[in-house]
């Protein structure tokens, strides 16, 4: 006996029994709903950024399970494209490190600014994402300071990395 799985598009499992015999040839059909999402980071005038590494990955977070956040991380290849398969949903789009030297001057995909509104991917077709970064001109914004701290002992926490991403804004 062959035991075949699929999702439906709410996330459950199906399951179905098929007895597989010499005699007999098996059609079976599977269908997930993915989409290839890719992109590139490139300098506020187009051309390519020279050290895509420093910015680590792109990461896709899921915004639409109330019950879970999942997060997707894209690695950067040397020329700073990034791809792979997702699951149809809304996400939002961030980076896991900026340069200190660079801010976000725009994450586009399709016309849509991705710092002010989600990623939607569906089935439709692939996604291609824009994320163009501007060298900063001046030291001056918003600076964000604090202490990570063990929730059971109140003591500070060595070696731990903070991603800070504010969901009304990208």
């Amino acid at each position: 006996a062959y035991v075949a799985v699929a999702m439906t598009s709410d996330a459950s499992p199906i399951s179905k029994n098929i007895v597989v015999t010499e005699e007999k040839p098996v059609d079976l059909e599977f269908s997930f709903p993915i989409t290839v999402v890719s992109g590139r980071i490139l300098l506020d005038d187009g051309t390519p950024f020279a050290d895509p590494q420093a910015v680590g990955q792109v990461a896709l977070v899921s915004g639409n399970n109330p019950d879970a956040i999942l997060t997707t991380l894209f690695p950067l290849d040397a020329a700073g494209r990034f791809s792979r398969t997702t699951a149809e949903g809304e996400y939002r789009v961030s980076l896991r490190t900026l340069p200190i030297d660079y801010s976000i001057h725009s994450m586009t995909s399709a016309g849509t600014d991705l710092l002010m509104d989600t990623l939607k991917v569906t089935t439709a077709g692939p996604v291609n994402i824009e994320v163009r970064l501007a060298k900063r001109t001046s030291s001056t914004g918003i600076k964000v300071g604090g202490r990570l701290l063990d929730a059971m002992t109140g003591k500070p926490v060595a070696g731990q990395s903070v991603f800070l991403c504010c969901q009304d804004r990208g």
